[in-house]
């Protein structure tokens, strides 16, 4: 199983993590970043009163996340 995540986990919260499923975990850092067509200062902090970090999670959740190499093993 793999777990993505947005902020740095250390070696504790791993492990906490692994307790909670029975097989083997792998850990993936994302990157949140803007589409190569935005900058930042195009970007309003809140949109419909969702803040970016919501966003880029609704973004990656949309479409990113089946593209992430750790996942192609998956049918």
């Amino acid at each position: 199983m793999t777990v993505a995540h947005d902020s740095p986990l250390d070696e504790t919260q791993k492990r906490s993590l692994a307790r909670l499923g029975s097989g083997p975990l792998s850990f993936v850092q994302l990157k949140n970043e803007l589409p190569p067509h935005l900058s930042a200062s195009e970007v309003p902090e809140k949109v419909l009163g969702f803040s970016v970090d919501y966003r880029y999670m609704i973004r990656w959740k949309a479409g990113l996340l089946w593209l992430m190499p750790e996942l192609q093993r998956y049918e």
